[in-house]
């Protein structure tokens, strides 16, 4: 009987050796070894964990293999190398990922290749060194060299090969100035779902057909490249079940927008900072009934596109920011959007009241009306009945008076609250009567205002979770509220400038490591700086403590932060305080 034993084990030891239960794939392990040395140039970039030992390849950096059959899932290849250098001869070879059968999801971002293997295994090398070293030096002058000096992008021959893995889901090949020609054989990856070109130079102009036998696809994200008009997006009617489109910062026109009506399917469309002046008809988009989230900020839209926003009765996010809007708001047809549930039009210029119908919008959860022209009084009724906001910014406006904050006692989920007046006398009444908040900001901005320091103070004590807190231009008097620190001890900024502080400028009791910003200036606090500030305010990355009238010199202490804007100029000394803060400004900033 013992032969049966052996022989039911040796079985059992091959099915165990043949599944790969123990570890990834050798034949993937090696792959990912032979793609280690011919992708990364720069082998100080190369993932640390990707050696030729006895550990297993789906525990290494950058690599995710499925459960169950332990094959290679996703690999992320993004950022891969130093932005600063200079490589020659690295070339895209997609042989490299056939290996890995199984892969769903594939990100080469944020990579430059000097160009792509052919199906020989020769070099398709498109441009020279020369250009590489003109964009690295050139980097920070902004976007409008990427369009100069790779107008002979990389061709994409041999990527075609890419199609044969047939269930990858996942592909990522932004910022790899590729040109239209990559479509031609990124159409032929059927299985594809998610596909990002974002940041690449494609016009349009061929290829876009291509597009169209990607029938699973569900999103495209062809931002931040050169497209401009209606014909050159034409295959994408075509994609019956796309649910995301990403068209941001193109040069796309109005009759873009009106040709995307057929996308029936469509939920979320950003196709913001393009150029979509020019009037619209409702038949364009009123078909899109599905989408849930609209993005046509920095846009130049007119008026008039704001009349088919209440066709579209799916809407829960919209963002009209920085369209120079001057239309009543009662236009927007914005009370008919009752599933709306975030809603920016903040950079614009309405005006008048702001209409009792928006409190009708109980599922907002974020409201952005900051800088325009809206006048009059905030009622209670309007804050009150929107009970589900998340983010509230009512800022740089011309509104007389605001609610008394009791009538957001019940906001719960409440984490922003902005209001700044730009000293106009706005009146802040900040509690008329004892309550309690039931919820925990992290962000309270409330300047340029009117408003009784007391009650405002009183309402703070409850508050332990700040992150960011501003108070500047509210006149405020008394000593410094140092309980403001020690209250919320992952505070990030402070800014308390242009206020009538008195005393000392107490530190917390205990460090607080999260602070990397404080503004005081323009008070009339006194005595010397802390000379051990650097313990209790060790991240401090800015600090404004100019025009008060500290005294003495600035301490050593500051020699062991990493400060990279100081200003304390005094009185006395003040050219020589001026130059030390700049010098130390400087020198931290270098280290």
């Amino acid at each position: 009987m013992k032969w049966i034993f052996w022989c039911w084990l040796s079985l059992v030891l091959v099915q165990l050796n043949d599944c790969q239960c123990f570890g990834c794939h050798e034949e993937e392990r090696l792959a990912l070894l032979k793609l280690k040395t011919s992708f990364y140039p720069d082998k100080s970039y190369a993932p640390p964990s990707w050696e030729d030992d006895d550990s297993d390849c789906c525990a290494w950096e950058n690599v995710v293999c499925d459960k169950e059959t332990k094959q290679v899932s996703k690999l992320f290849l993004n950022s891969s190398w130093d932005p600063l250098e200079v490589y020659e001869d690295v070339n895209l070879d997609a042989t490299l990922f056939l290996p890995f059968k199984d892969l769903t999801s594939l990100n080469l971002s944020s990579n430059m290749f000097s160009g792509l293997a052919d199906n020989d295994g020769t070099r398709n090398f498109v441009f020279s060194v020369y250009h590489f070293r003109i964009l690295f030096c050139c980097c920070e002058i902004g976007r409008r060299f990427k369009y100069s000096f790779f107008s002979n992008s990389l061709r994409s021959t041999g990527f075609e090969r890419l199609s044969k893995l047939n269930k990858l889901r996942f592909l990522d090949l932004s910022g790899g100035y590729f040109n239209d020609s990559i479509l031609a054989h990124v159409g032929a990856i059927s299985s594809l779902t998610t596909l990002y070109l974002a940041s690449n130079l494609m016009t349009g102009a061929t290829h876009f057909q291509e597009l169209a036998a990607l029938s699973n696809l569900e999103e495209l994200d062809l931002s931040e490249n050169l497209l401009e008009s209606f014909m050159e997006i034409q295959g994408l009617k075509k994609l019956s079940k796309l649910k995301v489109l990403n068209l941001n910062s193109n040069k796309l026109n109005m009759s873009t927008l009106l040709s995307l009506g057929n996308l029936h399917s469509l939920k979320r469309l950003y196709i913001n900072h393009n150029s979509l002046e020019g009037s619209i008809t409702i038949d364009g988009l009123n078909s899109l009934r599905n989408l849930e989230v609209l993005d046509v900020s920095s846009s130049n839209i007119c008026s008039n596109f704001l009349q088919v926003l209440e066709y579209m009765i799916s809407l829960k996010g919209l963002s009209l920011r920085d369209n120079s809007l001057n239309a009543t708001l009662d236009l927007l047809g914005l009370c008919k959007l009752r599933d709306l549930e975030e809603l920016d039009i903040s950079h614009n210029s309405f005006k008048g009241t702001i209409p009792s119908c928006v409190e009708t919008l109980t599922s907002l959860r974020v409201l952005d009306i900051s800088r325009n022209r809206f006048s009059g009084n905030i009622s209670s009724s309007f804050i009150s009945n929107l009970i589900s906001l998340e983010f509230l910014s009512l800022s740089h406006n011309v509104f007389q008076s605001l609610a008394p904050f009791s009538s957001i006692a019940n906001h719960s989920k409440l984490e922003v609250f902005e209001l700044i007046g730009d000293n106009n006398g706005l009146m802040v009444e900040i509690d008329d009567h004892n309550w309690v908040p039931r919820f925990q900001l992290k962000i309270f901005r409330l300047s340029g205002c009117s408003v009784d320091e007391g009650s405002m103070f009183k309402f703070l004590s409850y508050q332990y979770d700040l992150r960011v807190i501003d108070l500047s231009d509210n006149n405020l008097e008394g000593d410094f509220p140092t309980w403001l620190m020690e209250n919320n001890t992952r505070m990030v900024e402070l800014h308390l400038k242009n206020n009538s502080f008195k005393g000392q400028f107490p530190l917390p009791c205990r460090p607080s490591t999260f602070i990397s910003v404080v503004d005081i200036s323009n008070n009339q606090l006194q005595g010397h700086i802390p000379s051990n500030i650097s313990v209790y305010l060790p991240n401090l990355k800015f600090l404004n403590l100019s025009t008060n009238s500290f005294k003495g010199s600035i301490p050593s202490s500051f020699g062991d932060m990493k400060i990279c804007s100081f200003w304390t100029c005094q009185t006395m000394n003040s050219w020589e305080t001026y130059l030390i803060a700049w010098s130390l400004a400087a020198f931290f900033c270098m280290l």
